[in-house]
């Protein structure tokens, strides 16, 4: 099965899990309204148990819309600044003159061959 998002990596994926997690905390706070408002005074029974997961959703909530400001904020700052994650450097720097010199040095010593 393959998931949402898995492909993404650095700041797209978390920006796709901290909309998820408002998405889903959202759908879940308007279901639990939704179901308060229908039970009416039934609804007193479980009351300490809507509070506690009310606040738990209004929590998923605000800690998600935070992390989409901060991913808002600090992604288009690392583009500027050149930042490139670790999984993407390499270890020996590329440089089109070593490998050009390489090349050259190959078919300098095929053309001597052939002589």
């Amino acid at each position: 099965m393959n998931l949402f998002g898995r492909d993404y990596q650095g700041f797209a994926k978390w920006l796709v899990l901290f909309v998820m997690v408002l998405l889903i905390a959202g759908g879940l706070c308007g279901m639990q309204f939704a179901l308060v408002s229908a039970a009416g005074e039934k609804a007193n029974v479980f009351e300490g148990f809507f509070m506690l997961t009310g606040i738990v959703e209004l929590g998923a909530i605000l800690i998600s819309l935070l992390g989409i400001v901060v991913v808002a904020v600090a992604w288009p700052i690392a583009k500027l600044s050149g930042y490139t994650p670790p999984q993407y450097r390499s270890e020996k720097p590329l440089s089109i003159l070593d490998d050009q010199s390489e090349n050259d040095s190959k078919i300098r010593n095929d053309s001597e061959d052939n002589r």
